[in-house]
C-alpha cells in the first residue's frame, strides 16, 4: 500500500476543513431559522439546501429546542457537528430574508464565508419591532389565552398589563442590557417568556 505524500495529506486536510466550514454555515442557517420561528421542516430544508449548494451532502440532522446537529459528507469524508440554538422568538422578516439567502446559496456560486457574511448582515440589518410593541402584543396574547382558558372578563386588563410589564422586563435581559437573574426573582405572570421581535 502506498504511503500518502505530504501533498495528499495537505489536500485531505483542506477538504476536511472545507467540509467543517460547510457544516458550520449550514448549522448557522438552521439555528437562525429556528430562532426566527421557522418550523423544523423549514430549518432542516434550509440547512440541506445550503449544504448541497456548497457541494456537500447531508447524511443526517437532528434539531431540538436547544440544539441543532448535522452530519455532512463530501466524497469519503464526513463530519458531525452540534450547535446551541439560543432563544426562540418570532421574526418573520428575518425568517424570510434567510430563506431568500438559502435559495441563492442552493444555486451554487457562494462560499461558506460569503453565506456567513450575508447571514450576519441580515441578522444585523433586518428591522425588528420595537420592544414596547412586543411587550404589548405579548400581554394581549396572554390575556386572550386567559380568556380561552376560562378566565373572567374583569381579569383581561390586569393580565394584559401584568404580562406586558413582565415581558418588558425580560426583553432587556435577552439583549444583554440587564441581569437576567434579577428578573428570575420577579414572579412570572400568566404567560411564559418567549416572545421577542
Amino acid at each position: 500500500m502506498d504511503q500518502p505524500t505530504p501533498n495528499d495529506l495537505e489536500a485531505d486536510h483542506l477538504r476536511h476543513h472545507t467540509l467543517e466550514r460547510i457544516a458550520h454555515v449550514a448549522m448557522r442557517i438552521g439555528t437562525t431559522l429556528a430562532q426566527s420561528g421557522a418550523s423544523v421542516r423549514v430549518v432542516h430544508e434550509g440547512a440541506r439546501l445550503v449544504t448541497s449548494g456548497l457541494g456537500a451532502e447531508v447524511l443526517g440532522m437532528r434539531s431540538g429546542y436547544a440544539s441543532f446537529e448535522i452530519t455532512v459528507a463530501m466524497g469519503p469524508l464526513t463530519t458531525t457537528r452540534m450547535m446551541q440554538i439560543g432563544p426562540h422568538g418570532v421574526n418573520h422578516r428575518l425568517d424570510f430574508a434567510v430563506r431568500d439567502l438559502v435559495v441563492r446559496a442552493s444555486k451554487g456560486g457562494m462560499t461558506p464565508d460569503s453565506i456567513e457574511a450575508e447571514l450576519e448582515r441580515l441578522k444585523r440589518d433586518t428591522p425588528r419591532h420595537p420592544p414596547w410593541l412586543v411587550a404589548i402584543a405579548t400581554g394581549a396574547a396572554c390575556a386572550a389565552f386567559g380568556r380561552l382558558l376560562g378566565s373572567d372578563w374583569p381579569s383581561f386588563l390586569p393580565t394584559l398589563a401584568a404580562a406586558g410589564i413582565g415581558q418588558g422586563r425580560i426583553l432587556p435581559a435577552r439583549t444583554g442590557h440587564r441581569n437576567g437573574e434579577l428578573d428570575a426573582a420577579v414572579p412570572n405572570l400568566p404567560c411564559p417568556e418567549g416572545s421577542h421581535a
